[in-house]
C-alpha cells in the first residue's frame, strides 16, 4: 500500500492537507497544514469550481435536452450545480474563511425549509449536505443542525433511509398495513457518510440503527444473498462523492465511527484491498462527465480513492 509519506508530500495540496488531517492528525496550527490550506484556493480545481459563481451565491446549470436551468434553487442539475459545487469545494479543502464559499454556503443554507430539509426529503441529499456543511465549518450552524435533526428522527423499519418519493404510508386506505419498501442503499450511504462528521452523536439511537443497517450485510452485500454485491455501483469506486455508492466510502464512513475492525466487515475490506493494483492504488471506475471538477479517467490509478481507502484502513487501526 502507498505509504503515507507519498500523500504528505503530495503535488496536490488539497490531497496534502486531507492526508495531514485525517492520515496522521496533524495540529491545525502546523506548518505544512497551514502551507497547504494556503496554495488551495489557487488552484486550477479550485478555479475550476469556482467558476461562472453568480455575484448573489449560486451556479446554475443547463439542461441540454430541456433547456431548463437549475442551482439558483434546492433542487439540483447533474453535477455541476449548487450543492456539488459546494461539495467539491469542501473535498478541495476550501472553508468558510473565503467569502466566496461563505457567500455561497450562506444562501443555499437560507433555503432550507422549516424542518431543516433541502428537497422531498432526499435521504441522499441530505446526507451530503451534512457532510459537506461539516467540511465547510457549518457543524453547529442551526440550519445544519436542524437537518441533522430531522435525519435522527426519520425512523424506519429496517434501519436505513428512503426519500419521500418512494415510500409508501405504513396502512393503506382501508386501514389494512401495507408492506414498506426498502430503503435506499444509495441514500442511507450517504446518511451514514453525513453522520460519521458528527461524532458526538455516534451513540445516538439512530446512528445505531443505521450502522447495523450495514454492518449486518457485511457493509455491502445483499442480506438475501450475502454472495451478491447490495448494487452494482458498490465494486465500481467512484470519484468525487455523488450520487454513487461504493465499498470506499462505506468502510470510510464505518471506519470514522469507529466500527471498521468490526469482524463482519472483512470480507469486504478483503475485496477492496483485492481492487489494488501492485503499487497499491485504486483504479478510478466512475467519475462524472459534467462535473467543472476533473479527477482523471476511468481505468486509471486514483490518488483520492486511493488516500480514502488508505484513511479508512488507518482508522481501523490496520495501516
Amino acid at each position: 500500500m502507498p505509504a503515507s509519506p507519498y500523500f504528505l508530500t503530495h503535488r496536490n495540496p488539497s490531497v496534502r492537507l486531507r492526508a495531514l488531517r485525517e492520515l496522521v492528525g496533524a495540529p491545525a496550527d502546523s506548518f505544512a497544514l497551514r502551507e497547504a490550506m494556503a496554495e488551495i484556493p489557487s488552484q486550477p480545481e479550485v478555479r475550476a469550481v469556482m467558476d461562472d459563481m453568480y455575484p448573489d451565491g449560486y451556479w446554475l446549470q443547463r439542461n441540454p435536452r430541456t433547456g431548463k436551468e437549475t442551482g439558483a434553487g434546492v433542487e439540483y442539475g447533474a453535477y455541476a450545480s449548487t450543492h456539488y459545487r459546494l461539495s467539491y469545494l469542501a473535498e478541495l479543502g476550501m472553508d468558510r474563511s473565503d467569502p466566496r464559499v461563505d457567500q455561497a454556503a450562506g444562501r443555499y443554507l437560507d433555503l432550507q425549509a422549516e424542518d431543516g430539509d433541502f428537497w422531498m426529503h432526499m435521504s441522499c441529499l441530505l446526507g451530503l449536505n451534512l457532510r459537506t456543511f461539516a467540511m465547510l465549518g457549518y457543524g453547529d450552524d442551526p440550519r445544519v443542525t436542524a437537518s441533522l435533526s430531522l435525519l435522527l428522527s426519520t425512523e424506519r423499519p429496517d434501519g436505513g433511509y428512503l426519500c419521500d418519493i418512494h415510500e409508501k404510508p405504513a396502512r393503506g386506505k382501508s386501514g389494512r398495513a401495507l408492506k414498506r419498501p426498502k430503503s435506499c442503499f444509495r441514500g442511507s450511504v450517504k446518511a451514514l457518510l453525513g453522520f460519521s462528521y458528527y461524532p458526538k452523536f455516534q451513540d445516538h439511537p439512530r446512528v445505531q440503527a443505521l450502522t447495523e443497517y450495514f454492518l449486518e450485510r457485511g457493509g455491502i452485500f445483499r442480506r438475501d444473498d450475502p454472495s451478491s454485491l447490495v448494487t452494482k455501483d458498490v465494486g465500481s469506486p467512484s470519484f468525487p462523492v455523488t450520487w454513487s455508492a461504493d465499498l470506499v466510502q462505506v468502510l470510510y464512513a464505518l471506519s470514522r465511527l469507529r466500527l471498521g475492525a468490526d469482524p463482519r466487515l472483512d470480507r469486504a475490506w478483503n475485496l477492496l484491498d483485492s481492487m489494488r493494483d501492485s503499487e497499491g492504488f485504486l483504479p478510478l471506475s466512475w467519475t462524472p462527465r459534467q462535473s467543472p471538477w476533473k479527477v482523471g479517467k476511468p481505468g486509471e490509478p486514483s490518488d483520492w480513492l486511493t488516500l480514502y481507502a488508505d484513511i479508512a484502513r488507518a482508522d481501523r487501526g490496520a495501516l
